[in-house]
């Protein structure tokens, strides 16, 4: 233990380390008193997280849902009505005669109006042919 002539000894020794030993003394144990207060009062989970719970919920970013127990399913419960998803219609591929005709090798290409003319019999608005080039029928002779 030190004695009290050693403390005495060392501040005249060393007055600035001895300021900032005294210093940080003192907020340590002002820390451990507030420590120790605080958490007596409820301490900082229920002033300031609860709070922050609260004006979360109002603004409608936190949802309050039960916990349900781990490797069940829980549904997420919404205070408004549902709305039912829309399903998307496709859009009808068009059909008439157009710049696409099949080529001798069952495949859709764009073709241009002298060889459409001269070689097609069938062409089509569709990019694909509407599925038809495998039909010989369908197939331009160049």
């Amino acid at each position: 233990m030190l004695s009290l002539n050693t403390i005495r000894q060392f501040i005249k020794a060393h007055p600035g380390k001895a300021l900032l030993v005294g210093f940080v003394a003192t907020l340590y144990i002002a820390f451990n008193i507030w420590i120790f207060f605080f958490s007596k009062s409820g301490g900082l989970k229920t002033n300031l997280v609860g709070n922050v719970t609260e004006r979360m919920k109002s603004f409608g970013r936190l949802r309050e849902t039960p916990s349900a127990p781990l490797g069940t399913s829980q549904s997420p419960k919404s205070s408004s009505p549902q709305r039912p998803t829309p399903t998307p219609t496709p859009t009808p591929r068009p059909t008439g005669p157009g710049d696409y005709a099949c080529d001798p090798y069952g495949q859709c290409n764009l073709y241009s109006d002298e060889m459409r003319k001269q070689y097609c019999t069938k062409t089509f608005a569709d990019s694909l042919c509407l599925n038809q080039c495998g039909e010989k029928t369908t197939q331009c002779t160049k």
